[in-house]
């Protein structure tokens, strides 16, 4: 496996397609078919995308693959979103979910989401270590690769 993300996540390669087809914070690797893939922060979907949480903004995870690292086409959808969902079924809104990056096996297969989150209320960036509203936690989400126990 070309272990290209660990070369390209974070530099400024991929920023004039994540600018395009979402946004910053590149995450590229190459999966079990051959096809290269980016994650990148997302949108921002507008308040009301949910009755449970209706004052609630929802950030995505986009997603974009390429058979060449040239030419990119847009998943059909977000690869996650800001919406957090634990074992017990409890269901917990982030204000903020970025900078992914995968965990994946020797076939290529994604295991684990990593990603920042950030609790609702709080702010966007953290100015010094007094800043008591700067609430931000690493991710760790199982993907339904790393739950099928497949081998």
């Amino acid at each position: 496996m070309v272990k290209v993300s660990s070369i390209v996540a974070g530099t400024d390669l991929l920023s004039p397609l994540c600018a395009r087809v979402f946004v910053p914070d590149p995450f590229i690797y190459r999966d079990f078919r051959g096809t290269w893939r980016v994650l990148c922060h997302g949108s921002t979907e507008p308040a009301g995308w949910s009755p449970e949480f209706p004052d609630v903004k929802l950030e995505t995870i986009g997603m974009a693959f390429s058979t060449d690292l040239l030419h990119w086409t847009p998943g059909p959808g977000p690869a996650a979103t800001s919406l957090m969902v634990y074992a017990n079924g409890t269901r917990r809104p982030f204000a903020r979910r970025e900078r992914p990056a995968l965990l994946v096996d020797e076939k290529g297969f994604p295991t684990h989401l990593y990603s920042a989150i950030q609790a609702p209320g709080m702010n966007y960036s953290c100015h010094s270590d007094n800043d008591r509203g700067c609430h931000s936690w690493s991710s760790v989400q199982a993907t339904k690769h790393g739950f099928s126990g497949r081998s």
